[in-house]
């Protein structure tokens, strides 16, 4: 009985049923965007560290530690009741007689022997030709190693076993047998079947599914523990656990801050959904009052009715969920994700996953129910005798039903929506909502554009070595003058017309003396035994000489005061702008904290001095430490740096070009710093990259190419990420405007349909159809009106915080937030329109006898 009652009610409110299922859509596609973009995120940081783990397995026991063959050790993990899936899998170094001709592959790296295809998955690798080895004769080739090879040639490999005391070569002859690709950062060239000469040769290791992630260093323990009565004595039981899973950062994931951010996230989408199916139900309820009230009186308890209404809206979820969930998937993940990951600049991997879909899906379901269940509160309430009466109660104080009856259009919208105050908040709260979220996405933008650094020059040509994106070499201290920037190179620069300004960049190399402070470390160091012993011999090469080789950089003079010395946060860049440079007696050290707290760091403290036979006096040392060393100290001149720290261990030092002049007279260029002429930019920018086309310094290992970049280059850069933080922002804010946007047009309908008779009346006694539809635009306007307050207020807030906490100033008035309040508006006007001619459609005689 509750089930065909529920399904008349559909059919009979096809309006209102259309309604909500496509609340429901437009809730599904919304959470399951943000929801996508969280995980995207979250999946693309693990996902990295999978890659250059090389596989997605959640760890690995070697089999060197154990008395039992690698098969047996396998099958018996594989009994765990924690292990979900095994693999035997062996990797060794391999060298072949054709050297690789991708440049993305290092020869010598690990041929991985298998044991089934189906571990290819697991480690990144997808077959594009041929068939996986069905023999161990045969072979599989990565087709960027192996270019020139096709299925069915000889390959002809030396493989390095690591299995005895002493290194053995083992020459294999194999059969080409297909070709795959890798998504990993350090593929395998070659994958083989696992046999019984690969268990004799190479260590093999246990690949390792569990049934879940979660603790996985507590199940591996309870796996080796199921192992001891195995083990070797005097032997050491290997073990590693893919950090992908286990050594993300939660812990600034999880900081007040953060958890707040999220959360306030969270409930301004709940509050989003939830207003415009709370409305929808809100409003139903009231159409169907007199209904319910029949229903109590012939027995039907509130516990049914409470079904009647879930039932109800599981039938409209069935039919709308899909539909929400499969436009989530291309709207959410396939558009917008692509778009919001591409916001830092960098390709970041990540793929699908169901829980997306589940957790969607779950608060699109907890949304809807909890909206529809939320009016039965009133009817509960209720006497039989409220509920089947004609009309509902009005809420209206007592002091306002004894003032005089409103003359006017306006009065009258005033007198209605006071009426219907909980109906208008809900409909101007989801106006407000939106305009306020496109302030703010606005706001930050603008911010963006501010504190985003692209230099002070239009163009920067420079050198690097291929493996970096980076226009300053990794370590100056390694340079000489053949990587310098050529002078024909500056010379057609500066005989260009499009150039209004030249500045260069130079270094000088020295070999200094060692400070008292950075000798006393490193003894400290070499004093101590640590595991990283492969270290020692650099360090001790730099006591015995007692000189460090190091750079000189040169800097113009009217630049010095833009070089970064210090940075809190990435937001607020300090500058050095101090007089001790420019007397010839000073120079700024710049030198990078090391990451690894054991090693030494290589740098002079204050009041030491740079000392050395190449330079004609010595200079007290101002010490900078930076979170990038030299990148962060030029990232006003240059613009931001665009590399980590990795390989810059040395420490440089800077001296203002006056200065730099009399110690290194005939110093080479390593950065050329060029400003266009006005309305020249475009033609500076093309002609700089015609001029460095196939153009490098040097050869081999050794080969630098030119690089370009500067604020024209950046400057496109930043407007691509720009364009994705507004398509994702206002992609969001949009499907909140819409939610809003229903609110809005389903309380004029449904007010409308509800309140004919009184229009009638209203008419009979003298009412205009020209007063009648001002009313009417006046009651549908107010959704504008609090949207204009929420773009004021929004607008000065935003303003006033975002210039506070970022140091810099956004435009006080969103331009986008101004489209969409006009809009509003706009939509107002529409459905005053849209209710006025649902009013006029009947006859008056009709809708004066009319009755719910």
């Amino acid at each position: 009985m509750i089930f065909r009652l529920a399904r008349l009610q559909i059919q009979s409110h096809r309006l209102r049923t259309a309604f909500v299922a496509v609340a429901v859509v437009l809730t599904t596609v919304l959470y399951m965007t943000v929801i996508s973009f969280a995980y995207c995120t979250l999946a693309s940081i693990q996902l990295s560290k999978m890659l250059a783990f090389t596989s997605d397995f959640h760890a690995l026991i070697v089999d060197t530690g154990y008395s039992i063959s690698g098969e047996t050790l396998r099958e018996e993990i594989q009994s765990a009741p924690e292990v979900s899936e095994t693999f035997l899998a062996a990797f060794a170094p391999v060298h072949w007689e054709e050297p690789a001709e991708a440049s993305s592959v290092e020869q010598g790296f690990g041929m991985a022997f298998v044991d089934r295809e189906k571990v290819l998955p697991h480690l990144f690798i997808t077959r594009t030709e041929g068939r996986f080895p069905q023999g161990v004769d045969e072979i599989m080739l990565y087709r960027e190693a192996f270019p020139t090879h096709s299925i069915g040639d000889p390959v002809r490999l030396f493989i390095l076993g690591t299995g005895n005391a002493e290194p053995m070569v083992r020459e294999r002859i194999y059969t080409v047998s297909g070709f795959y690709r890798s998504d990993a950062d350090r593929p395998p060239p070659a994958v083989a079947l696992y046999g019984e000469h690969v268990a004799e040769e190479l260590e093999l290791s246990v690949m390792v599914n569990f049934h879940s992630s979660f603790g996985i260093e507590q199940r591996l323990e309870a796996v080796t523990e199921r192992l001891s009565q195995w083990e070797l004595p005097g032997e050491e039981q290997r073990t590693q656990i893919n950090q992908a899973y286990v050594g993300a950062d939660l812990g600034n994931l999880l900081q007040p801050v953060n958890v707040l951010l999220m959360l306030l996230v969270i409930g301004v989408l709940f509050f989003a959904a939830f207003l415009l199916i709370y409305n929808i139900y809100s409003i139903a309820l009231t159409q169907d009052l007199r209904s319910f009230g029949l229903l109590k009186v012939i027995g039907m308890t509130h516990r049914q009715m409470k079904k009647l209404t879930l039932t109800q809206t599981g039938l409209i979820a069935c039919g709308a969920l899909p539909v929400g969930l499969v436009a989530g998937y291309f709207i959410g993940f396939r558009l917008l994700s692509p778009i919001f990951m591409s916001m830092s600049g960098e390709v970041l991997p990540y793929r699908f996953n169901p829980i997306i879909a589940l957790l969607s899906g779950g608060l699109t379901l907890f949304t809807l129910f909890f909206s529809a269940l939320r009016p039965l509160a009133r009817i509960k309430k209720m006497t039989p005798i409220q509920s089947v009466s004609a009309e509902p109660e009005s809420k209206t104080p007592k002091k306002e039903k004894q003032r005089e009856a409103p003359t006017s259009p306006l009065t009258l919208a005033i007198a209605g929506l006071r009426r219907s105050r909980g109906r208008m908040l809900v409909t101007s709260l989801s106006a407000m909502v939106s305009v306020l979220l496109f302030v703010m996405v606005g706001g930050f933008t603008d911010i963006i554009v501010n504190v985003e650094r692209v230099g002070m020059f239009d163009v920067e040509l420079g050198l690097g070595d291929g493996d970096r994106t980076g226009l300053i070499p990794d370590a100056l201290t390694q340079i000489s003058s053949f990587i310098a920037v050529e002078p024909d190179m500056i010379e057609k620069l500066a005989a260009s017309d499009t150039v209004e300004e030249m500045q260069f960049l130079r270094f000088g190399q020295v070999e200094a003396d060692i400070s008292p402070g950075l000798e006393e470390s490193l003894r400290s160091f070499l004093a101590q035994k640590t595991e990283y012993e492969w270290e020692r011999e650099k360090y001790q090469g730099i006591l015995d000489i007692g000189r460090i080789k190091t750079a000189v950089l040169s800097i113009p003079d009217q630049l010095c005061r833009d070089i970064v010395v210090y940075r809190d946060d990435m937001l607020k860049p300090f500058h050095y702008d101090g007089e001790e440079l420019y007397d010839g007696k000073h120079v700024l050290c710049v030198f990078t904290k090391n990451e690894l707290q054991i090693l030494p760091d290589i740098q002079f403290s204050a009041g030491e001095v740079l000392s050395s036979e190449s330079l004609k006096r010595e200079y007290e040392v101002i010490p900078v430490e930076l979170s990038y060393g030299l990148w962060t100290a030029l990232a006003e001149i240059c613009g931001s740096p665009t590399a980590n720290n990795a390989g810059v261990e040395e420490v440089f030092f800077l001296l203002p070009e006056s200065v730099f002049e009399k110690e290194f007279p005939d110093a080479p260029v390593f950065k050329v710093l060029v400003n266009a002429k006005e309305g020249r930019s475009d033609a500076l920018l093309e002609e700089a990259q015609a001029l460095i086309e196939g153009r490098g310094v040097g050869s081999g290992d050794t080969r630098f190419d030119y690089l370009l970049g500067g604020k024209l280059l950046d400057f496109e850069e930043l407007q691509e990420r720009l364009a994705a933080i507004q398509l994702t922002g206002y992609g969001l804010c949009g499907i909140i405007f819409l939610i809003g946007l229903m609110n809005m047009v389903n309380s004029a309908i449904t007010s409308t349909i509800l309140r004919r008779r009184e229009f009638a009346l209203l008419e009979a006694v003298g009412m205009t159809h020209a007063q009648l539809r001002r009313m009417l635009l006046y009651e549908n306007s107010v959704g504008g009106l609090f949207g204009l307050g929420a773009f004021a207020v929004g607008s000065a807030l935003s303003y006033t915080l975002l210039a506070q906490a970022f140091g810099v100033q956004a435009h006080a008035v969103s331009m986008p937030a101004v489209g969409i309040l006009l809009l509003l508006f706009a939509a107002g006007s529409v459905a005053a329109e849209f209710a006025y001619r649902i009013v006029i459609k009947a006859s008056l005689t009709e809708r004066v006898k009319w009755e719910d």
